[in-house]
């Protein structure tokens, strides 16, 4: 991401990137290009792509708290961990998806990654500001400190 401008985007401030060539990219679809490019693709289901082709899946499972499939949301996040395993979006994510699929002891144990991923300090500073709140509320959900 690095030479790429930010600028606001419509879905709760999360940042469009500009590439290289000066074509505007969502943060989303950025993700989802690393994503379909690695080749553990295929172990899970395709949920990757699956989550893709929903338009807004990302904001609304991370901001608004609610997604058609949180089985999706689930494949989504453990391929995540597992590809990414420093991404704190990932654990966030699963996170989420196990209190929806009622693991709560695994949602804990994501939050608690998340925030060791937070305290580390090497987040950007637009992840830190959009993803640390949502990891805060989740644990408060979770009946955490």
């Amino acid at each position: 991401m690095s030479g790429q401008n930010e600028t606001p985007n419509s879905c709760f401030d999360s940042p469009i990137l500009i590439d290289s060539r000066g074509s505007r990219v969502s943060a989303d679809d950025e993700l989802f290009a690393a994503i379909l490019a690695n080749k553990d693709f295929a172990r899970y289901r395709g949920a990757p792509k699956r989550a893709l082709e929903q338009e807004g899946f990302l904001c609304s499972l991370l901001f608004e708290d609610v997604v058609d499939d949180w089985l999706l949301a689930r494949d989504l996040g453990e391929y995540l961990v597992l590809v990414y395993p420093d991404l704190l979006v990932g654990h966030l994510i699963l996170a989420k998806a196990c209190r929806h699929l009622s693991d709560s002891v695994r949602a804990l144990q994501q939050i608690a990654r998340c925030r060791e991923i937070i305290a580390s300090g090497g987040l950007p500073p637009v992840e830190m500001r959009l993803l640390a709140p949502v990891v805060d509320g989740e644990a408060r959900l979770l009946s955490v400190g």
